[in-house]
């Protein structure tokens, strides 16, 4: 059986549309919500799909957060596997059947291509796996993290419950960056791994949700956490020293420096560049990062500018986001381009 653990919080206009893609399917399931203290009807909805339908199981709570929701919801679930689900999101209409299907090798993770739904910009971007068996879950990782970004995310993937239960494996944050320190600690407990590429879930994005219009005041400590959950699991492997590591915090630190530049940021120009003098020019990291493979567009730009020193950095993304913020339009066109290449 499939368990497909939901934390609901204030979603009461979408999670219908969440569980009705989940339940058109035939394969053997249960969805375990967590309602994490909601307060415009969620948990209304989610009793009213328990009342009609046994497979909904409907757990009440006060505000907890993502992270203790999916914790509540695996140790709640009594599925051979587990995955996990946005409730505002959905999935393709027999995703489930088609999973079972493949779960029935008994890999311990499963992971399968999605979509990105830009919503407001009405428009999706694929992101296709390889179809591909992994016997050793350090491969699948490497490939993850450098071919796909999926290494990021929860709900492409269907994991082994045994693996979960008890390990409590989210941190607490409130963050962006659960998803992956999540799945740092589980992969190296994790042997075979079935990629495939057909997508089966749609997830959707908002202008709202993105680093560079939402900024996150600890960002710098956020990409700390991520770091050391990456440092933690290549030891584990006893492959610390592999090249992945630079590949992905190039992208990190992308992500981090462009968050500086949110329109919501507080620091001036000289305190943007005397943290990014800290954060990146002082010690090793800026010349780790030149030696990282930068697999976007915007991440080769990025590695570049790196050679101008915290000064030219800092001033050269001053222009970028003024044309993002007062071209709005010419920016959503450039980047979805982008997306599509």
């Amino acid at each position: 059986m499939i368990s497909v653990v939901i934390p609901v919080y204030n979603a009461a206009d979408v999670i219908g549309r969440c569980l009705d893609s989940i339940l058109g399917n035939q394969t053997d399931l249960e969805v375990v919500a967590v309602n994490d203290g909601s307060t415009d009807g969620s948990g209304e909805v989610l009793d009213s799909y328990a009342a009609k339908d046994s497979r909904v199981k409907v757990f009440h709570q006060e505000n907890r957060g993502n992270s203790l929701s999916r914790d509540a919801g695996i140790e709640k679930s009594s599925g051979d596997y587990i995955m996990f689900a946005d409730a505002d999101d959905r999935l393709e209409k027999g995703a489930l059947d088609l999973l079972a299907v493949y779960l029935a090798r008994k890999p311990d993770l499963l992971a399968f291509g999605y979509w990105i739904d830009f919503v407001e910009e009405n428009y999706s971007v694929d992101r296709i796996l390889q179809d591909k068996t992994y016997r050793d879950s350090f491969a699948a990782a490497v490939d993850f993290i450098r071919d796909t970004g999926s290494f990021n995310l929860l709900w492409n993937k269907v994991y082994r419950a045994d693996l979960l239960r008890g390990h409590h494996d989210f941190p607490l944050m409130k963050t962006t960056g659960q998803d992956f320190i999540f799945n740092c600690h589980v992969f190296p407990r994790i042997n075979s791994v079935i990629s495939i590429g057909t997508q089966l879930y749609h997830y959707e994005k908002r202008a709202r949700e993105t680093m560079v219009t939402r900024y996150l005041s600890d960002g710098y400590g956020n990409l700390q956490r991520k770091e050391q959950a990456l440092g933690e699991m290549l030891e584990a492997y006893g492959r610390s020293n592999d090249p992945v590591y630079a590949d992905y915090m190039l992208s990190e630190y992308e992500v981090y420096v462009l968050n500086l530049f949110s329109p919501q940021c507080p620091l001036s120009l000289q305190e943007k560049i005397e943290e990014v003098q800290k954060n990146i020019y002082t010690g090793d990291t800026a010349e780790m990062l030149k030696k990282g493979h930068a697999a976007g567009t915007y991440t080769k730009l990025f590695q570049k500018l790196l050679k101008l020193g915290p000064v030219g950095l800092v001033r050269v993304y001053t222009v970028l986001s003024s044309v993002k913020n007062n071209a709005g339009g010419l920016y959503k066109g450039i980047r979805r381009v982008v997306n599509r290449h």
